[in-house]
């Protein structure tokens, strides 16, 4: 699991992450996890998530 291919895209995903925040890129990985996040949470609780792109 702890794997050098897996550590090296986890930090590749924590970088990419930092850059799209600093940068409020609304399209990339970042914006992608924060819409998928925000989905499921609604949906456990029973709420209705619409995205407007």
């Amino acid at each position: 699991m702890n794997s050098p291919e897996n550590i090296e895209f986890l930090n590749f995903l924590v970088k990419r992450f930092k850059i799209e925040r600093d940068k409020f890129d609304r399209s990339g990985v970042y914006a992608y996890t924060q819409r998928l996040f925000a989905y499921h949470s609604n949906k456990i609780e029973g709420s209705i998530l619409t995205i407007m792109n």
